[in-house]
């Protein structure tokens, strides 16, 4: 809400006229201006309840044991699969792909992990 203020008083030193057509807000008058200030208010008092509900919402799942994000392509019999495929080299990396059913920027990304990680 300042930002808005500030920008407003701004527009006052370069001698710029803001009305909101949409709402019919004209802040080259005094009761303009409040008004502006009432409806910048309520929307940044808006914007904190949604961001409390949010966070409320993910408190209460995190509790539930669930977990945001995108499940994770490679399972651990999948990771088994291609562990075992790494040491054979019998087969193309495509062939290999599809075999466990990933892609193959996701079987780079698991063998470099893997190699990370050992």
């Amino acid at each position: 809400m300042s930002k808005l203020i500030e920008l407003i008083n701004n527009f006052k030193e370069k001698e710029i006229e803001f009305v909101a057509l949409e709402n019919n807000i004209d802040t080259t008058n005094p009761m303009g201006m409040l008004l502006f200030s009432i409806c910048a208010a309520f929307s940044e008092m808006e914007r904190n309840l949604i961001t409390e509900r949010v966070k409320a919402g993910l408190d209460a799942a995190h509790k539930k044991g669930r977990k945001g994000g995108r499940p994770k392509s490679v399972t651990k019999d999948k990771l088994k699969t291609l562990k075992s495929l790494l040491k054979n080299n019998d087969f193309s990396v495509s062939k290999k792909c599809k075999m466990v059913g990933i892609s193959r920027s996701v079987y780079y990304r698991t063998i470099n992990n893997a190699i990370i990680k050992s």
